[in-house]
């Protein structure tokens, strides 16, 4: 999924660096040479600190510490490790804990225990039995104290929702700058401002069965509502085990990944954190069969393993105009 730029005036710049295990790519509209290289240094000096919080591969990261101390009572944390983590809560408790953070053993016993990177998706992974993930009614937050307590053996998996939070806080600090960008991290990205050479920033959704294509465009037409996109799905992030293909997404009440023949989810939502939230509580909600969950997201758009795709929105959906190219919509 990328921001679709057609006639990019000279003044657009564009960088792209790895972090959070994507490629991340920053491109500002208007944008002169030496302060672009200003902004990039300090966008992936973010990038650093938020690995160096939020990420559930290193063991010295906040979020792995307060995972450590699961069953020891309230742990101080950072503030936005703590908005992030009670943002989610707020999303599991929204649907009825359709969504749950508690993922992280869930996550580990699928075979996902390393880096993306350092898996060896073809190689038969011996798996134990699952089981339901704790419920996130145990987890308790204080707000005036800033402090996390979590039940004895659960942990969090923020995963892409911190992804989604780091593109927020990127944008935060670059749209002061230049009267128009974008933030992209790995296909979840999110807009600002004057598109460059278009009348609205369009954004493609790939096409799962054929990744060099895009199945629909998405025109953001209200940026105040919809400025952010993003996509949950099986198609990437999976792995051979002894009990069949896995994939990251986990069913809280088996405590193993999802089933069903929804491919991916895309979301359209004010900010990417919100979209990675409404993503993924859509891709849960449609595989199992349940009445669509768009959280805080006004549009959304599933694509099964035919490569069929549906469209479904709320009644305020204007914020956002769907192009299909090589969808099925109802």
């Amino acid at each position: 999924m990328t921001a679709m730029i057609t006639s990019a005036p000279p003044t657009t710049r564009s960088s792209t660096f790895r972090a959070m295990g994507c490629g991340i790519t920053v491109t500002a509209v208007g944008a002169t040479a030496t302060p672009f290289a200003d902004a990039m240094g300090d966008i992936q000096d973010l990038a650093e600190v938020w690995e160096a919080r939020f990420s559930r591969f290193r063991a010295e990261s906040e979020l792995s510490q307060l995972n450590a101390q699961a069953g020891q009572g309230a742990v101080p944390v950072h503030p936005s490790l703590f908005a992030l983590i009670e943002r989610a809560i707020d999303t599991a408790r929204a649907s009825d804990g359709l969504f749950n953070p508690l993922v992280l053993n869930a996550v580990r016993s699928a075979g996902y225990d390393r880096d993306f990177a350092e898996l060896r998706p073809a190689e038969a992974i011996h798996l134990p039995d699952p089981e339901p993930v704790p419920g996130f009614e145990q987890v308790e937050l204080d707000r005036d104290a800033l402090t996390v307590s979590l039940p004895d053996g659960c942990g969090i998996d923020l995963g892409g929702i911190a992804k989604g939070a780091f593109i927020d806080a990127a944008v935060e600090r670059l749209s002061p700058e230049w009267p128009g960008g974008c933030v992209n991290a790995g296909g979840d990205l999110r807009v600002w401002g004057v598109p460059p050479g278009n009348d609205c920033w369009t954004i493609g959704i790939e096409y799962p069965q054929r990744p060099n294509l895009d199945i629909v465009q998405i025109r953001l037409t209200d940026l105040a509502a919809a400025s952010a996109v993003a996509t949950s799905g099986r198609n990437f992030r999976r792995w051979q085990t002894d009990r069949g293909p896995a994939h990251h997404l986990i069913d809280p009440t088996t405590g193993a990944w999802v089933v069903g023949n929804i491919e991916t989810a895309s979301a359209v939502a004010a900010d990417a954190t919100g979209a990675d939230l409404a993503a993924k509580t859509l891709f849960l909600s449609v595989s199992r069969r349940q009445r669509p969950l768009l959280g805080s997201a006004s549009l959304g758009i599933t694509i099964d393993d035919r490569g069929a795709g549906t469209i479904w929105n709320t009644d305020d959906h204007h914020h956002a105009e769907v192009v299909p190219l090589i969808v099925r919509a109802s």
